[in-house]
């Protein structure tokens, strides 16, 4: 069963998931040393919560467990992981679906995935500044050599892995993974537009490796 910590940090609400009792984290409050914990929750227990905290809450979840491409192995867990942080926003949170975007397996794409940052939380005009903004991956992780003239230790860089890494686009592009820059390139372009009530919770089922048989450079950046 995966248990839910629930912290609260002045005016914000942070959350994470936990598989011990001393593991906590929450966001930023965490270095800020703001955190008062409460008790654990079962996914299944109700809480009740401010209304606008309910309502300001918007999501981005991507959950792989499939991938496009037979040398990357497939992963068991991750959609459930997705699942569970989706029920916790909707069922202890209150957030409307309206607010959450859920991407799995085929959906998650590397378009899908930068797309759906961009259109569901950077653009999203229903956003506020100060509004909570959440994103949460599991799926497959990568180290890859870093391409020429990025400063990167041991020359290899961190990247997510979408559904079709590995594969050719329509136009018969190579799709890479998702770079650790690319990434915080896209939280700090939200944060400029939305403000940094932002929470990326750490995802257990994220499988952190090499794939050096099917890893071949970056050929192209975005």
């Amino acid at each position: 069963m995966m248990k839910l910590r629930i912290c609260k940090s002045q005016s914000l609400t942070f959350f994470v998931m936990v598989h011990r009792p001393d593991m906590i984290w929450c966001s930023s409050c965490l270095v800020q040393g703001l955190c008062i914990d409460q008790p654990l929750l079962n996914i299944t227990d109700s809480v009740l919560l401010d209304s606008c905290v309910e309502s300001r809450v918007f999501a981005l979840i991507v959950a792989i467990d499939k991938y496009k491409n037979d040398q990357i192995p497939n992963l068991s867990g991750c959609e459930n992981d997705g699942q569970n942080i989706n029920a916790f926003l909707t069922k202890i949170l209150h957030v409307p679906p309206s607010h959450i975007v859920f991407l799995t397996n085929e959906a998650a794409t590397r378009h899908g995935i930068i797309s759906n940052f961009e259109t569901h939380l950077i653009q999203n005009t229903e956003i506020r500044k100060g509004d909570a903004m959440v994103f949460f991956y599991a799926g497959h992780g990568s180290r890859i050599a870093a391409p020429q003239r990025w400063l990167a230790d041991s020359h290899l860089i961190e990247t997510i892995c979408p559904h079709d890494e590995r594969t050719e686009d329509a136009e018969g592009n190579w799709i890479h993974g998702i770079p650790d820059r690319t990434i915080d390139g896209l939280m700090r372009k939200l944060a400029i537009h939305k403000g940094d009530n932002i929470v990326r919770p750490p995802s257990l089922s994220i499988n952190l490796h090499p794939l050096t048989a099917v890893t071949p450079l970056l050929r192209r950046r975005y």
